[in-house]
């Protein structure tokens, strides 16, 4: 595989609505994001990510069909999370052949593949971000310092909202739409979200927690001016 090959079909978008109301029951089913660092007992890898590894140990040597694999792992969930950093389809294609080829000529200088999704993803939102920069629509981001406990309620989502959810996704600043993704459809763990974005663990349940109301209101804020209309 040359690198002109990488990326040439990373572009391609999955199945949109299977994504959108996975991650809509994954806001349901997560409701115990608040004891998820608190837990001491180990978590031993799965299957599947024991396979994960064993692709990307194979794609470190250059076996072009363990790339390719990688590549199809990733595609659906990936296009989601730069087209949700983007906030547009427009130059979601673009970043993603980009990414691609940054992997594939960086991979094998990765020193562990059990680190492979959070850095492809920090790969990805670098490149996404990059792009916002130059479309001069960046907008920085203030962490919440309102203290978040175990205590402090969250506000519960259902599959059936999963439409609503994802249009209004689109309303959050960047870095909560962000924070969302990475948790609910890349599923990615506290650890590895504060890996891919580079700051603590502390910051990332505070950024969720927020998110997670900023984006109650934003539905409730439709769900009120769709009732004028009627």
């Amino acid at each position: 595989m040359s690198s002109r090959d990488v990326g040439r079909d990373s572009g391609q978008s999955g199945s949109t609505v299977g994504t959108e109301i996975m991650a809509a029951s994954n806001f349901g089913s997560q409701r115990g994001d608040s004891d998820a660092l608190s837990s001491a007992e180990p978590i031993r890898p799965s299957v599947d990510e024991i396979g994960e590894v064993l692709l990307v140990l194979r794609a470190q040597r250059r076996d072009e069909s363990a790339f390719e694999q990688l590549i199809s792992r990733y595609a659906d969930r990936l296009t989601y999370y730069v087209r949700r950093l983007l906030n547009t389809a427009e130059g979601v294609d673009d970043v993603l052949q980009e990414v691609w080829l940054a992997v594939f000529r960086q991979l094998p200088r990765l020193r562990s593949a059990r680190a492979f999704s959070p850095w492809l993803y920090r790969i990805a939102r670098n490149l996404a971000f990059r792009r916002i920069r130059d479309r001069d629509e960046f907008v920085s981001v203030t962490d919440e310092i309102e203290p978040v406990t175990a205590d402090s309620p969250e506000p519960e989502f259902g599959a059936e909202d999963a439409g609503l959810i994802h249009e209004c996704l689109a309303t959050l600043s960047p870095h909560h739409r962000e924070a969302l993704t990475l948790r609910y459809v890349s599923e990615m763990t506290y650890e590895q979200i504060a890996e891919t974005i580079d700051c603590k663990l502390g910051t990332v349940r505070s950024r969720l927690f927020h998110a997670k109301h900023a984006l109650r209101r934003a539905m409730e804020n439709r769900n009120e001016s769709q009732r004028h209309v009627v």
